[in-house]
């Protein structure tokens, strides 16, 4: 978040699209970029539950199936990761710190800044290329 990657990945993928290096077509067809239009409930869709999104990444994300047995720690962790984009985009807090320890939990200050770099700095919930 501190050295600028997500802006400079976010121009990178504007500027592939305007010069059509990527057409605007293959990403709204994105699987991964579905997803996220589900997650923030756009095009007339509801918005996904938690039980919901957690069967879209299986759906999505078939990176998830090659984890095996020795692996179960390392895809809970990619599921974990996964499930901290929905409660972030999805606004919730709770569920966010929900496993956090009271002294180590992630304030709400901090979380409001998360918040506002996500929304206003990164624009992960806007729909720019959906």
């Amino acid at each position: 978040m501190q050295h600028e990657h997500f802006d400079l990945a976010k121009f990178l993928l504007n500027k592939m699209v305007e010069t059509q290096q990527i057409p605007r077509r293959h990403v709204k067809d994105n699987p991964a970029v579905k997803l996220g239009a589900r997650i923030l409930g756009l095009g007339g869709l509801a918005p996904l539950t938690e039980a919901e999104f957690n069967a879209a990444c299986s759906e999505t994300f078939v990176e998830l199936s090659f984890f095996g047995k020795a692996d179960a720690m390392e895809q809970k962790k990619e599921i974990g990761a996964l499930l901290s984009i929905y409660w972030i985009c999805t606004s919730q807090y709770d569920k966010f710190v929900r496993g956090q320890g009271v002294k180590a939990r992630l304030t709400s200050s901090s979380w409001e800044k998360l918040q506002e770099w996500t929304r206003h700095r990164v624009g992960l919930t806007n729909n720019q290329l959906l």
